[in-house]
């Protein structure tokens, strides 16, 4: 991914991250510099305003920290009362970038547990549900959009960025668990793409921009 060069996890040791691996291969020449540009939490802003989320649109245009908001709106101080301070913060950048895009609170509180524990904060599965559901009451709007690409995978079989780009993903009819497995997964992947997407239409956008610039 030569969009964006990959940095250290938040709990991997900057000095020894598998990622500096990557990173070595981007040096400049002599007597050059690289610069970085970056859109802060693009994807996070775009959720905000395709679900045309209040809660999430108010703290951006307020310029507050979404994952502070996170922590408050969702109790995880509540909900992990013996955890540090660093600990909640590092749960609510995995709630807010770990369950964007798991429509289904079971996967989303199951990749919340997984991740923390990735990150060595261990919470049990019935912390991980109240975090989940926590998050979906403070976000509404989040929700609104996940029902509404159901209902465009159903209605009209596909999904679209901002600028336009579809991807084809219509719901299968049926029952069964496979029928249910199938259908969750490409939900999950029509909930991601127009975010995903459209961050990305975004990026290329400006570094359109950036080159007539230069």
């Amino acid at each position: 991914n030569l969009q964006t060069i990959p940095k250290p996890k938040m709990w991997e040791d900057a000095t020894d991250a598998e990622s500096n691996l990557i990173r070595q291969c981007f040096i400049p020449e002599e007597g050059f510099v690289l610069m970085e540009a970056d859109y802060s939490q693009i994807e996070l802003r775009v959720m905000a305003h395709i679900a045309d989320d209040d809660a999430m649109i108010e703290a951006y245009l307020d310029d507050r920290d979404i994952h502070n908001e996170t922590i408050e709106l969702a109790g995880l101080m509540d909900e992990m009362p013996d955890a540090d301070s660093d600990s909640i913060r590092r749960v609510a950048k995995i709630v807010n970038f770990g369950t964007q895009y798991e429509p289904d609170d079971r996967s989303a509180s199951y990749v919340v547990r997984r991740t923390c524990a990735e990150a060595k904060v261990f919470i049990t599965e019935e912390q991980s549900d109240a975090i989940v559901a926590a998050k979906r009451e403070a976000y509404p709007g989040v929700t609104r959009y996940y029902n509404k690409i159901k209902g465009d995978m159903k209605q009209q079989g596909y999904v679209e960025t901002e600028m336009g780009r579809r991807m084809y993903t219509p719901w299968i009819d049926g029952w069964g668990r496979q029928v249910a497995k199938t259908n969750n997964a490409q939900w999950r992947e029509a909930v991601n793409m127009p975010i995903q997407g459209t961050a990305a239409d975004i990026i290329k956008m400006a570094i359109i921009e950036i080159w007539n610039c230069l």
